[in-house]
């Protein structure tokens, strides 16, 4: 009943002019929306794990610089061998905005293999 409810609001919400579409929340548990190839999807990151801090690229300088400060960084992390090159992968779009984020730098498919 409440779900029927909702969704005749929503569709009349929709329907008002000048209303921007509602953002559909994707199912948490799905890996649908990741980047990443299911080998990188499907590895946890470690508990209390935080990517060390460091500048934000925005696509305007030098992406090699900003992937080898990533590294170091990276590798300087206390990380289980067999998780280091997925938690990287997860890890490197937390270091991107803007242009960078949106552009060729996070693109489906993503693997350790590429």
């Amino acid at each position: 009943m409440f779900s029927k409810r909702f969704d005749a609001m929503q569709s009349m919400v929709e329907r008002l002019p000048g209303v921007a579409s509602p953002i559909r929340r994707s199912n948490p548990d799905s890996y649908a929306d990741t980047p990443f190839v299911e080998g990188i999807a499907s590895v946890e990151m470690p508990r209390k794990f935080s990517f060390p801090s460091m500048k934000m690229y925005n696509g305007t300088g030098d992406p090699d610089d900003h992937i080898a400060q990533y590294q170091q960084r990276m590798l300087a992390v206390a990380l289980p061998k067999e998780s280091r090159k997925a938690t990287m992968c997860k890890g490197f779009g937390s270091t991107l905005i803007g242009p960078a984020l949106h552009g060729a730098c996070y693109q489906k498919g993503a693997s350790t293999k590429n």
